[in-house]
């Protein structure tokens, strides 16, 4: 009984990890995006 709570419970935890990596990568992406966008902006400057 306690080991299957366990177990749907770790499963939850898994989803909300892989829920904020794929978050924290996307806002990644826009960030590198923003810095070579910035990056390029000084170069010209």
């Amino acid at each position: 009984m306690l080991y299957h709570i366990f177990i749907s419970l770790s499963i939850s935890i898994n989803e909300t990890i892989i829920v904020f990596m794929a978050l924290g990568w996307w806002r990644a992406q826009g960030w590198s995006e923003g810095r070579t966008v910035g990056v390029k902006a000084l170069v010209r400057s």
